[in-house]
């Protein structure tokens, strides 16, 4: 019998939002685009339900939908970073190896987001001409070396498998063959890239100090489906969320907690606990909802949030982006699967 495919596909940890539960084991949520003014400011809904998409990682695999992203995501980051994300937030003390879980836990968080999705694709769409450039320069060689490539290519467990790749011979000239080489930038592109980023270029944020933020008592701290925040940062009217892995200076921060942050910037040794005060929590509140991308979730219907980031009304714009997502599976299956190997 085949296995069922598991198409709740969450882009925030459950085991990551359990620290946002209230009482009824449920977390409230603020929703940035909405149809109408008559929508509620504040939603309570299960865990289960918030951070997830239909089908956002189910891809295809010889012809066949597989979810076994979601359960690498479950199985190489959330699993075991379960005992450390405790520590973390229960200040206990976090060996070498959990702060190894903590950091891939924080990596996984910033690649899988619907707001790093679109950046992706965007990004994509702006090297296309770069990736044109680059498929023409290879576009002729001898046949044997054409088989052999494609053959490559095609073959299951070929390290950039995910690539979207697709090769057709359209003509000979002498010895040669003449093919045209394509790619297309959609889901699979960014699947690839997710999977590269994770494996490859997110070794770089081990090679920072991290440590472990207090707020002050007074302060109840948010968390978003964008919740990993880069941040270049000068002083509290000057900032922006463009900073990089390893760019020097730039400050990573993940709220673990309403209370906790894990955190470091980039080239400094920072403490492995700190406590801050009370003006500099508000200010890390402040930017954990400005960097939010379509929802705030907390604890508590928290006024402030509504006022540090005011929710777009557009019925047309809110109809469009749901569509999209209901689209998404679709959209995947008939325009990318002659690039799929």
């Amino acid at each position: 019998m085949d296995k069922k495919v598991s198409r709740n596909n969450h882009y925030l940890s459950q085991m990551y939002l359990d620290a946002w539960k209230n009482n009824d084991n449920k977390v409230l949520v603020y929703e940035l685009l909405v149809p109408n003014e008559k929508c509620p400011m504040w939603k309570s809904k299960s865990i289960k339900s918030v951070g997830s998409y239909d089908s956002m990682f189910v891809r295809l695999k010889n012809g066949i939908e597989v979810d076994d992203i979601e359960e690498w995501f479950r199985d190489r980051y959330e699993t075991p970073a379960k005992k450390s994300l405790e520590h973390a937030i229960n200040d206990g003390k976090i060996t070498v190896d959990e702060w190894h879980c903590l950091i891939d836990f924080v990596a996984c968080h910033i690649v899988r987001s619907p707001a790093f999705l679109i950046k992706t694709l965007d990004y994509g769409k702006k090297c296309e001409p770069i990736f044109q450039e680059v498929l023409s320069e290879i576009s002729n060689m001898k046949e044997e070396d054409f088989i052999k490539t494609k053959e490559r290519s095609n073959y299951s467990n070929n390290k950039d498998e995910l690539f979207p790749f697709k090769m057709t011979k359209i003509g000979e000239e002498g010895n040669n063959v003449i093919f045209k080489a394509e790619t297309i930038i959609g889901k699979q592109f960014y699947l690839w890239n997710m999977k590269n980023l994770l494996e490859n270029t997110s070794k770089i944020l081990h090679k920072h100090k991290w440590g472990i933020i207090t707020v002050d008592d007074k302060v109840v701290l948010p968390t978003s489906d964008d919740p990993v925040i880069c941040l270049n940062y000068n002083n509290q009217n000057e900032y922006d969320f463009d900073g990089g892995w390893g760019k020097k200076n730039c400050n990573i921060l993940f709220p673990i907690s309403p209370k906790k942050i894990l955190y470091t910037q980039v080239g400094l040794k920072v403490k492995p606990r700190m406590n801050i005060d009370y003006e500099t929590s508000l200010l890390f509140k402040k930017m954990i909802v400005e960097h939010s991308h379509r929802k705030v979730i907390s604890t508590y219907a928290d006024k402030d949030a509504v006022i540090i980031k005011p929710r777009y009304v557009n019925e047309s714009e809110y109809q469009r982006e749901k569509k999209m997502w209901e689209d998404f599976q679709k959209d995947y299956l008939e325009k990318e699967i002659d690039y799929i190997r």
